[in-house]
């Protein structure tokens, strides 16, 4: 399975960015941390809605870590929080 990303920016206050599929890859990694940035420039709040996120790969999971206070991370879940811990960890022993 492949991933989509739809970009929801009719609110005043923010974008939301609606991710779905498998986040695996450097490609799919460039183009999600492109999408981010993308909606941050905007200079509006940004959520990043991940409930429909089948998997995360460890490119994808640095672009998520990796946010400014401008973006928060949604309905990724206890998967999602667990996956983070685990690869902060893991570039900590790095």
């Amino acid at each position: 399975m492949g991933f989509r990303i739809t970009r929801d920016d009719s609110a005043e206050d923010r974008i939301l960015l609606h991710v779905e599929g498998d986040l695996l890859g450097k490609e799919t990694a460039r183009v999600l941390g492109d999408e981010i940035r993308g909606a941050v420039e905007r200079g509006r709040r940004v959520i990043v809605d991940l409930r429909d996120v089948a998997w995360y790969g460890d490119a994808c999971l640095a672009i998520l870590g990796d946010q400014p206070a401008a973006v928060a991370l949604t309905g990724g879940g206890a998967l999602l929080a667990t996956l983070l811990e685990q690869h902060r960890a893991a570039l900590g022993r790095s």
